[in-house]
C-alpha cells in the first residue's frame, strides 16, 4: 500500500476496526473477539490519512465445534467389541475411536451405511481388558468416551501401524514418540481437552514443528526430555497454532510450552506462516505453572509467549 493508508479489520460487523500489520502484500491481524455465535464475518477495508475508507469486503467463517453424542453403549464380546449408537446423531463416515487396556492398544473404525442402519457397529479387537469408546466427526470433533473397565491414565506411546489418528481422552494427555520420523506418518494427534504434551522418547531428535504443526492440534506442550539431548525449532506461527489462552495463566495471552533440562535446545524464530516478519522475541523473566519454572518469551507484536522450562538453552534466530 502507498504511505498514509491503513488496513483495517472488524470482527463484528464494523462496529469496532483494527489496524493490521502489513507487509507487501501480506497482512496479519489477532483475532482477540470472544465469539459467543460459531458463525462471523471478517471484514477489510482500506483507510487513507483523513479517516475515508474505502469498498469494504468480508469472509464468512463458519467454526465446526459441535460435540458428538457419546455411544449409547460399548460391550466387549470375546475379541470383538460392539458398539451402540443412536442412528439420527452418527452419519456415515464418522469415526470409532478405540482406546483399550490402558492405552496399549488404538483401534479406529469408519462407520458404514450398514452400521448406521443397524444402530450399532462391532469391532475386531483382539484380547483386552478394558476398553474406552468414543465418536470422532468427520470434522475431528470428538465425544466423550465411554468406558468398561479400569480408565486409561491418558499416556500413549505413538507408533506407525494401521492408527493414523490419536485422540486424547478430555484431560491431560501425554503422546510420546521414540522417533519424530513417526510424526510424518501420523495423519493427526488430537490431545482434545486439558493439557496435553508431546513427548520425544528418544535422543539427538530435531523436531522442525512448522513441518508437522497441521498433524498437531490441541498440543499445548513440546517435551524434550528423553534419553538424551533433543531440540525443537519453533516459529510465532507455531506458538499462534498450537498456543491455548489459559493454560498456564489466567489472561488471554496465547501460550506454549517447552519442557526439558540441560542439554535441550530451542530454537526460536519470529516468522509467521506467510513469512511476514513483524516483531521480536523479549525475554521477560520467570513464570511457574504446576510446580514448574519457565522462562518466559514475549513477542513484540502479537499476544503470544513461549514458555521454556528453566535449565532449556534458548537460541533466538
Amino acid at each position: 500500500m502507498t504511505p498514509g493508508l491503513k488496513l483495517q479489520v472488524s470482527h463484528d460487523g464494523g462496529k469496532t476496526w483494527f489496524d493490521a500489520l502489513v507487509a507487501g502484500t501480506s497482512w496479519v491481524i489477532q483475532d482477540r473477539s470472544a465469539h459467543i455465535s460459531c458463525s462471523w464475518v471478517i471484514q477489510t477495508r482500506v483507510v487513507d490519512q483523513f479517516g475515508a475508507s474505502g469498498t469494504v469486503t468480508q469472509q464468512a467463517v463458519l467454526l465446526d465445534v459441535m460435540v458428538p453424542r457419546a455411544l449409547a453403549s460399548i460391550e466387549l464380546m470375546d475379541t470383538h467389541l460392539q458398539v451402540g449408537f443412536d442412528p439420527s446423531h452418527v452419519r456415515v463416515g464418522e469415526r470409532i475411536a478405540v482406546v483399550a487396556d490402558n492405552g496399549a492398544h488404538r483401534f479406529e473404525y469408519t462407520l458404514t451405511q450398514e452400521d448406521v442402519a443397524a444402530g450399532f457397529a462391532k469391532l475386531e479387537v483382539g484380547s483386552i481388558g478394558s476398553v474406552s469408546a468414543a465418536v470422532v466427526t468427520q470434522g475431528g470433533n470428538v465425544s466423550d468416551f465411554v468406558t468398561i473397565g479400569q480408565a486409561p491414565v491418558g499416556a500413549t506411546t505413538v507408533q506407525t501401524g494401521e492408527i493414523t489418528e490419536v485422540y486424547g481422552l478430555r484431560r491431560d494427555d501425554l503422546f510420546s514418540v521414540h522417533d519424530v520420523s513417526v510424526l510424518g506418518q501420523i495423519d493427526r494427534i488430537d490431545g482434545n481437552r486439558g493439557v496435553d504434551a508431546l513427548n520425544l522418547l528418544g535422543a539427538d531428535q530435531f523436531l522442525n514443528l512448522s513441518s508437522v504443526i497441521a498433524r498437531l492440534s490441541s498440543i499445548e506442550v513440546i517435551d524434550l526430555t528423553g534419553t538424551g539431548d533433543n531440540t525443537v525449532k519453533v516459529s510465532l506461527g507455531d506458538v499462534l497454532e498450537l498456543g491455548n489462552h489459559r493454560a498456564f495463566n489466567t489472561d488471554d495471552c496465547t501460550r506454549l510450552a517447552v519442557k526439558g533440562n540441560v542439554g535441550d535446545v530451542v530454537l526460536l524464530n519470529d516468522l509467521l506462516p506467510n513469512g511476514m516478519d513483524v516483531g521480536d522475541w523479549e525475554a521477560l523473566g520467570q513464570l511457574t505453572a504446576s510446580g514448574i519454572v519457565y522462562e518466559v518469551y514475549q513477542h513484540t507484536a502479537l499476544d503470544a509467549q513461549l514458555l521454556v522450562q528453566d535449565g532449556v538453552m534458548v537460541q533466538l534466530q
